[in-house]
């Protein structure tokens, strides 16, 4: 217990070893995480001081705010999807890692709106039966692939609960693993509170423009956890490895 040579699953960075980081990597992860705040929300307000126009493109369906979120979502899947290669490679547990890719895939798939690009309709089961014979059969495809992979995912998790469980308690002790939960709860807020959001100062804010600029600011939280996972990895591993 006293044996600080092993530090599993997050270990500590050395003393100094942010000195040898050069630029915003100096910063701690919570300076980060502010300051990518300050600059996502500084530039939409000004854009929409400006333009309210262009700020209402900016935002709008398919928009370029929603094509960087789609592309931080797509570097997020990758980063995770790395890792539990190296981890499986490696011989040990990646069931945090299946977890996270199968969530950042889940909300890439929304943000690019897979489902409409399908099959022409959003995923409802009302819209759904009132198909032609065709797209209905390959909705009902989709719908019993998309159900197969979950459950398949949820099976997984339920028999490494245990490792699963160790490394949820270890993630909250860490910095990466508390600005990750800051930004799953940031995006599950915008899609629960979405129409409110949307509501809010019509006059002012342009349709979406909250939910898209949280998103986003959510987006980036997600980069920067997994970023600072990875330099915890490097920093814990001992030379010459």
């Amino acid at each position: 217990m006293g044996d600080d040579s092993v530090e599993w699953p997050f270990p500590r960075r050395p003393r100094g070893e942010h000195r040898r980081l050069g630029g915003v990597s100096r910063l701690s992860l919570t300076a980060q995480a502010v300051l990518v705040s300050i600059v996502i929300g500084g530039t939409i307000a000004t854009i929409l001081v400006a333009d309210r126009r262009l700020a209402a493109w900016l935002v709008s369906e398919n928009g370029p705010v929603e094509t960087v979120q789609g592309l931080l979502l797509a570097v997020a899947l990758l980063m995770t999807t790395l890792r539990c290669r190296r981890l499986v490679a490696a011989g040990e547990s990646a069931v945090a890692e299946v977890i996270l890719a199968y969530g950042f895939l889940v909300l890439l798939s929304g943000e690019l709106d897979v489902w409409r690009t399908l099959i022409g309709r959003n995923l409802t089961i009302r819209r759904i039966l009132i198909l032609p014979p065709a797209p209905f059969v390959r909705a009902i495809l989709i719908l019993t692939l998309m159900v197969a992979v979950s459950v398949a995912v949820a099976v997984y998790a339920f028999r490494h609960r245990r490792e699963l469980g160790r490394w949820s308690l270890a993630a909250l002790e860490s910095d990466w693993g508390r600005l990750l939960i800051i930004g799953i709860l940031i995006f599950a807020g915008t899609e629960v509170f979405e129409r409110r959001l949307n509501r809010i100062l019509p006059t002012v804010f342009p349709k979406t423009f909250l939910e898209e600029g949280l998103e986003l600011i959510a987006n980036s939280y997600f980069i920067l956890a997994l970023r600072g996972r990875a330099r915890a990895d490097v920093a814990g591993t001992p030379r010459g490895d």
